[in-house]
């Protein structure tokens, strides 16, 4: 039984390593760490368990989501998948969306730490084992999982994605003298002091300036302001809202289609792969 010898022989290897897994203080055995198992000989801690996981949604991995993360690790790296450029490229957009970009790294740490509970090392790490695992799957399954166009089209009809309609604009507040010229037809508009705003969508537009969406290009109109002063709305150009061609989509459609059949796959594989690893759950 060559199984129920390798599962002896890790039980013999964690008992003898447990012990450094205390610390001594005045003669006191203090709990460091606590075992919680054993996958093909790597052995998993409670702590490790604690860490929040970029690839579960910013929590932590159960014993079992841990188990089958590591199984997908151990065949990814005997592939010498590099994902260095793609991690850089993630750090690199991470940090300027969230306005971490430019900050020294112990900022920048403490920062990340408070938002999803880790610093950029640990950050890098995960994303590395995420990107190899992945790549790795579609490596592995790409093949069996080709999109037909008939699939492609059918999602296309089914989930159509519109652009909404987008407009550039200019807006500036009139004194009380300004908006009787308004009405009198008297104001020169090119002397004002206009505030320019660049391709508002339409979900943007507030409720006080709504008549933006009826007006003509390079015309004017007059409404009241957020706070109840008279404004000036100028529409300088518009993009009519815009249903996504097949054209533009299919690629993207292709891709998420593909990924769905690639974790079907994945998922099937997963349980062949754990019914020949030695797992062991010690708590």
């Amino acid at each position: 039984m060559p199984h129920m010898h390798k599962v002896l022989t890790i039980i013999g290897a964690i008992a003898s390593l447990s012990g450094s897994l205390y610390g001594d203080q005045i003669g006191e055995r203090i709990l460091v760490d606590q075992i919680e198992g054993v996958v093909n000989g790597t052995i998993v801690t409670r702590k490790q368990l604690e860490v929040p996981q970029i690839a579960n949604n910013g929590k932590p991995f159960t014993f079992e989501q841990y188990a089958a993360h590591l199984l997908w690790q151990e065949r990814a790296e005997k592939k010498s998948i590099v994902v260095d450029e793609d991690v850089t490229r993630s750090v690199i957009r991470y940090k300027e969306d969230n306005g971490l970009a430019g900050l020294p790294d112990d900022q920048a740490d403490m920062l990340l730490k408070g938002q999803i509970g880790i610093d950029f090392d640990t950050y890098r790490a995960q994303l590395t084992q995420y990107f190899m695992i992945e790549s790795f799957k579609s490596y592995e399954f790409r093949n069996r999982c080709s999109v037909a166009e008939f699939e492609v089209r059918s999602y296309y009809d089914t989930h159509p994605v519109i652009d909404p309609a987008e407009y550039r604009l200019e807006l500036v507040s009139l004194t009380p003298e300004q908006f009787v010229e308004w009405e009198a037809g008297t104001l020169l508009v090119n002397t004002l002091e206009w505030d320019s705003f660049d391709w508002l969508p339409d979900t943007k537009i507030a409720p006080h300036i709504s008549m933006v969406r009826t007006m003509a290009v390079d015309g004017y109109a007059s409404a009241l302001g957020a706070h109840g002063e008279p404004i000036l709305i100028h529409l300088l150009e518009k993009k009519e809202a815009h249903v996504q061609t097949i054209t533009e989509r299919y690629h993207s459609i292709e891709l998420a289609l593909q990924r769905e059949k690639i974790a079907v796959h994945a998922a099937e594989s997963e349980k062949q792969i754990q019914s020949t690893a030695v797992v062991v759950r010690l708590s």
